[in-house]
């Protein structure tokens, strides 16, 4: 049938024509022929589009035209498995994203949480802004995730808490604000959280003590307040606990003294009151331990100087700064040892 110019198309071929041109600029979410075989089955890539459409969400909300390195993205003659910075398993399901110090400028897009079969998500040292979507608790196979060295605003999202199976959390040096999350606790597999240098505010959730594999725990260069929870004490498998430059207030809780594997406490630079708990003897692992610029009272226990009397001669320990004085073992003994320590 054909149709003079000017004429009005019936309203069927009109929308025929429309989803026609739709289905053109719908090439996102179209696998491309290469692809496809003779029969219309999928190589090469799993029957699910979602995957190929978040990496593509995540490419523009990140300026990639600008990456430092974005081989292969958006050449939809291969699988998105070949592109730079993404891996795959077997199946060609996406299980790591990682483009760390790559120039990434811009927000992390909501569609990130569509890769729920990710294992590690590595975005540190960019330039990204704007939050931290809430849609990342959807991805639950994360083992490790790293934003850190960013500009990221906002709270932490509560929903981080399920991600249950994280063993590696680095949130540090961005522009985070607000309270950590208790939902915090509930990632008992974590064994590194990284949030120092943000501008956290309010106190250090009670729950962290339900987190019973952690490792380190860095907390330091924020504003949090209140008191250090007793429930530290849980976390016998902690060896870095830095909670220095805060503004923490109340007694050093005694329950400190369970953790046995701690090798660095700094609790430096914050406002704490009350007595040296010798407790603090206890934790024989210790080679450093810094609580000085508080207002502190008291002696010093007994059993700390014969903890560090005993790891002295054997070189094991850095140096002890308590309260306001300089050593109790002596500045030369200070200079001698602070070399065996190395923060990094």
């Amino acid at each position: 049938m054909t149709y003079k110019r000017g004429s009005k198309q019936p309203k069927q071929v009109r929308e025929k024509e429309t989803k026609s041109k739709g289905k053109k600029e719908e090439s996102c979410a179209c696998l491309p022929t290469a692809f496809v075989s003779s029969s219309g089955e999928q190589k090469g890539r799993p029957a699910s589009v979602s995957q190929l459409y978040a990496l593509k969400a995540f490419y523009f909300a990140t300026n990639g035209d600008s990456w430092d390195n974005n081989s292969g993205w958006l050449d939809l003659s291969q699988s998105e498995c070949g592109w730079f910075g993404v891996t795959c398993n077997d199946e060609n399901i996406v299980t790591k994203l990682e483009l760390g110090d790559n120039n990434l400028i811009g927000s992390i897009p909501t569609e990130i949480g569509l890769l729920k079969s990710l294992g590690s998500l590595r975005l540190d040292i960019n330039q990204l802004t704007g939050t931290i979507p809430s849609e990342i608790g959807l991805m639950k196979n994360l083992t490790e995730l790293d934003l850190s060295n960013n500009q990221l605003t906002g709270a932490i999202p509560p929903e981080i808490g399920s991600m249950v199976n994280l063993k590696k959390l680095y949130l540090n040096d961005n522009q985070l604000t607000g309270a950590i999350p208790s939902e915090i606790g509930l990632m008992e597999n974590l064994e590194v959280l990284s949030l120092y240098k943000n501008q956290l505010t309010g106190t250090i959730p009670s729950q962290i003590g339900s987190m019973v594999n952690l490792k380190e725990l860095w907390l330091y260069y924020n504003d949090l307040t209140g008191a250090i929870p007793s429930e530290i004490g849980s976390m016998e498998n902690l060896r870095y606990l830095l909670l220095y430059e805060n503004q923490l207030t109340g007694a050093i809780p005694s329950e400190i003294g369970l953790m046995k594997n701690l090798a660095v406490l700094r609790l430096d630079i914050n406002q704490l009151t009350g007595t040296i708990p010798p407790e603090i003897g206890l934790m024989v692992n210790l080679v450093f331990l810094d609580l000085t610029k508080n207002q502190l009272t008291g002696a010093i226990p007994s059993e700390l100087i014969v903890l560090f009397a005993k790891k002295i001669p054997q070189q094991t320990v850095a140096f002890l700064l308590v309260v306001k004085s300089r050593s109790m073992m002596g500045m030369g003994m200070v200079e001698k040892y602070i070399p065996l320590l190395d923060e990094s």
